[in-house]
């Protein structure tokens, strides 16, 4: 039974292989002139290849001509014309109309000619590149008519071009014989079309069921290999595509590389060669990944080009399908032997027309239709190939469903004795935990007991530190003050230096008492933290602020960067954060000798208002070792081989850690020996404002920067961008020629005040503001006065650093303002005393000559170089005057509460516009650039 899908398809190919043969005797057919033609062949069949036109190809010479003894004519692919000639004759007494048929639809343009009085008259054409409308005869092959009177001998040339390859055969039908043959191959394709398209529906219906991509694949295949035939034999042109030529010359490659496309994807998955064979299954993937890049670039390509591809390929294919299927035969897959045959039936279709174009097989219906008969055999067998893989795949799938009920009764048996057993080892194991039970209820009436002992102890103690720590703190108090009293007395050197000890100790003592009570706090549960409205910002430089003396006192920079993203104000606690902060600064300014400490905060997470800040304090200090900082966080001293003066108790870093964790974050650290360390904390906090960046003002000044600390480095571009400058970073050797600087500021590292102000660049002659890494008075002004420009201290506060840069902004424009309104005439007509006397105050300061008037009128005198209206005229003398003014060439400024301003106004030409309420800034800034443009026009008049 398993075989007999495979004995019916050998029965099928041995009867198709003994009718080819047995059909020999009665094909043999004479060409051109059939068997019941009525016309008498005078001359043979000849060919001559070459390009000549109607008109010369009668000046050639016999030898020249060739006699064609093949029945079915190949001449393969040529690049120019072939001409054909043959002689008939009509031995009857009757007019003889017969029909020339060339049964080779693909080619692409043939012409006929009747030799008439020695010209050739062109007496019909066909052709692939002409619809079928344009044909001679409005058929799929190409047909043309021969007519002869009684007696009567005609020559007809054939002029044949074609891209494809050159197959001409050729025959003379009578109109009967005709008729009849092509009914024949109408039925013949209609019977072919027919089982190709029920095939491919019938699969189809099985794809949608069951999904199998083999169908999906089969269906492809089946689909474009029929669309390959109707074209080939002309269907498609004569029903399908009547009028579309360029279709025509298209169709062929392109459905000859569809069908090399989904050829090997259906043999790649039916065989299941991702399985088995895998060298072969790579090596199918590949022919259909470039068949589909050639049908792809069919458009593009000539014919020849994709006929020759395609038939590389499709020769190539079903000799690597059939070994495929060898292979899987040979490995017991059952199916794969039907595969086999169905190609081994395509393969001999193939071979039947390709011996008949030899002369080897007679040439008859059957060996012309080959391929479609190997194809239709084919197809079936495929097909019954897919039902024989489903019917193996469900008897698996029963066999699999078998095994797992067999294995599943197998477990069901193995669980029962297995709960058996347990139930049994169960049992004893209850009666052990009873009598564990009950030592451990004894134990742990125990354990509370010496819970509520510790607990005591541990309230005890917490009291104790906060009675003692209360005790301790009154006199150092005492102390404390006693030491800022004798300080404020007159004291010898040494005498200040003891009481400075004094002080410095009580501070330190005071600061460990504070971390003994937050550590108690933190034991006894009682640390509560606020939840109030604060500036973030406001409180981390505060935070430095306190810090910087101890890091400046020894020769340390100490920077905060802060990132524009973060919030401007939070909720939280403000105190426990400075406290976090200060711990951890004061950390690393005690373990760094050289370099400085640099703080960085920024935002790591923000949903909604909610978001995680993280403080990374980084030192360029002593570092530390691997199992250093695996242990620091967890004691509370310092490592045991820290060096003897920097060794210490280790309470503040305990105590960041608890901060940290009470605010919902933690602390991560990093070091590299002898390079730094860096703390990171994070903490999180509700924000309560936009970020930084959205705070910032506009101001239209342009700062220059220069920064000759690089741990500093992005602090003062943050500062000077969040009050609302421009700020252009500076390059010492490179001086920005761009737009010119309205100011620079320059950031002093901690060896400022040794730095030679000669060493830098002018930058266009900008003033400049010094901001030095010290708080000490006397060293900012022997630095002011080095430099000869304001010296601040960095941790100013931001507001300070603004106005000072502002104000050094505006005396520079003031005093360019006085050096070009110096001696100039300008009027004014303002009828507002209150301002008529600001404006003109301001002008005078220059060195200006002032012509202070109510109206236009009484301009006519003072002939001003510039006028400034704040009154519009409301007279025609008015402006006539301001007109006359305008025209002895005075510049006219307006001052007007418009935003935009206008070229005309008055009826005269404006210089500029001035907004109300008018500052002198902007009046002097008007003022200058219009004295400015006026001296320029001079000058180049």
């Amino acid at each position: 039974m398993r075989y007999r899908h495979a004995l019916r398809a050998c029965f099928l190919l041995v009867t198709l292989f003994v009718s080819l043969w047995a059909s020999a005797a009665s094909a043999q057919v004479t060409l051109p002139a059939s068997a019941g033609s009525q016309l008498d062949l005078v001359q043979p069949l000849q060919v001559h290849n070459g390009r000549e036109e109607p008109r010369n190809i009668l000046e050639e010479a016999d030898e020249h001509w060739q006699l064609v003894s093949q029945r079915l004519p190949n001449f393969g692919f040529r690049d120019q014309a072939l001409w054909f000639r043959f002689s008939v004759r009509n031995g009857t007494e009757g007019e003889v109309r017969e029909k020339l048929n060339i049964d080779n639809p693909p080619l692409d343009f043939i012409a006929i000619y009747r030799l008439e009085n020695g010209e050739l008259e062109r007496i019909g054409k066909s052709g692939d590149m002409l619809s079928i409308s344009q044909r001679s005869t409005p058929h799929r092959k190409h047909v043309f008519d021969i007519e002869l009177e009684p007696g009567e001998t005609a020559s007809y040339f054939l002029r044949v071009v074609s891209e494809g390859p050159v197959n001409l055969p050729i025959a003379l039908l009578t109109q009967d014989e005709f008729v009849t043959c092509d009914q024949e191959d109408l039925v013949l394709q209609a019977l072919y079309i027919g089982i190709m398209v029920c095939m491919l529906i019938y699969n189809l219906v099985i794809y949608q069921f069951t999904r199998e991509k083999s169908f999906l694949f089969y269906v492809l295949y089946v689909g474009s290999y029929l669309c390959f035939q109707v074209s080939l034999h002309g269907m498609g042109a004569q029903f399908l595509w009547p009028t579309q030529t360029e279709w025509n010359n298209l169709a062929i490659p392109l459905f000859t590389l569809l069908s090399c496309v989904f050829g090997p994807l259906f043999c790649y998955q039916f065989l299941q060669l991702d399985q088995h064979h895998r060298w072969l299954g790579k090596l199918l993937l590949g022919i259909s990944a470039a068949s589909l890049i050639g049908a792809l670039l069919a458009p593009f390509i000539s014919y020849s080009t994709g006929v020759i591809i395609g038939l590389a390929v499709g020769v190539t294919l079903p000799l690597l399908m059939m070994g495929a299927g060898i292979l899987r035969w040979m490995n017991g897959f059952f199916p794969a032997k039907i595969f086999t045959i169905a190609w081994a039936a395509f393969m001999l279709g193939t071979l039947a027309i390709n011996l008949a174009m030899m002369d080897i097989l007679p040439l008859n219906s059957l060996t012309l239709n080959g391929a479609q008969f190997g194809s239709v055999l084919e197809v079936l067998l495929l097909s019954l190939a897919l039902a024989s893989r489903m019917r193996t795949q469900r008897n698996e799938h029963f066999q699999l469903q078998e095994q797992s009920l067999e294995k599943e009764r197998e477990a069901h048996e193995l669980k029962n004795e297995f709960l058996q057993r347990l139930q049994m080892e169960v049992d004893a194991r209850t009666s052990q935990l009873k009598s564990t039970l009950e030592t451990l209820e004894l134990k742990n009436i125990e354990l509370r007991a010496s819970h509520r002992q510790a607990l005591a102890r541990s309230d005890s103690k917490s009291h104790f530190l906060a009675r003692v720590s209360h005790e301790l703190r009154t006199p150092l108090n005492g102390i404390f003050s006693y030491a800022q009293m004798l300080k404020q007395s007159s004291l010898d050197q040494i005498q200040n230096e003891q009481v400075n000890t004094i002080e410095s100790s009580s501070r330190q003592l005071i600061g460990l008492i504070d971390d003994l009570l937050d550590i108690s706090r933190f034991e006894a549960g009682q640390l509560v933290l606020d939840h109030r409205h604060f500036d973030l910002s406001r409180c981390l430089n505060y935070t430095l602020s306190q810090l910087a003396p101890t890091a400046y006192a020894k020769g340390l920079e100490l920077a905060l960067v802060l990132d524009p993203e973060i919030p401007q104000f939070i909720n939280g606690d403000e105190a426990r954060l400075s406290q976090l902060l200060t711990n951890l600064v004061g950390n690393g300014i005690k373990f760094t000798k050289r370099g400085g400490v640099r703080v960085e905060c920024r935002i790591r997470n923000r949903t909604g208002d909610l978001c995680e800040l993280e403080l990374v304090v980084r030192d360029t200090g002593i570092g530390m070792t691997r199992s250093q900082q695996d242990a620091l966080l967890e004691q509370l001293r310092q490592p045991a081989d820290a060096q003897p003066e920097l060794q210490g108790e280790g309470l503040g870093l305990l105590i960041c850690k608890k901060l940290a964790t009470a605010m919902g974050g933690n602390i991560e650290l990093e070091s590299t020996l002898h390079r730094g360390t860096a703390f990171s904390a994070r903490v999180k906090a509700e924000a309560a404002g936009p970020p930084i960046i959205d705070n910032r003002a506009s101001l239209s000044y342009r700062v220059g920067l220069l920064e000759n600390s690089k741990l500093c480095d992005g602090e003062l571009k943050n500062i000077l961008l969040s009050i609302g400058f421009e700020v252009v970073e500076l390059d010492p050797l490179l001086p920005d020629t761009r737009r010119p600087l309205d100011a620079v500021v320059i950031g002093l590292d901690c060896n400022g005040d040794n730095s030679n102000p000669d060493d830098t660049p002018a930058f266009g002659g900008a003033r400049r503001l010094l901001l030095a890494s010290t708080i000490d008075e006397q060293c900012l002004r022997e630095i002011s006065n080095r430099w000869r420009g304001p010296c601040l201290s960095r941790r100013e506060k931001t507001q300070a650093i603004g106005d000072a840069l502002v104000r050094l902004i505006e005396e520079a424009a003031s005093a360019r303002s006085c050096a070009v309104l110096a001696g100039k005439r300008i009027a004014l007509i303002e009828d507002s005393p209150v301002v008529r006397k600001f404006l003109a105050t301001t002008i005078e300061a220059t060195g200006a000559t002032v012509d202070a008037t109510k109206n236009a009128v009484e301009l006519a005198e003072f002939q001003p170089e510039v006028v400034l209206v704040g009154q519009q005229p409301d007279t025609p003398e008015a402006v006539a005057c301001l007109e006359s003014a305008v025209e002895a060439g005075a510049s006219v400024i307006v001052m007007s509460n418009e935003d935009r301003p206008q070229q005309i106004r008055y009826g005269v030409e404006i210089f500029t516009t001035v907004s109300k309420p008018v500052t002198s800034a902007d009046l002097l800034g008007a003022l200058r650039d219009c004295i400015r443009q006026r001296a320029s026009v001079l000058s180049g008049a």
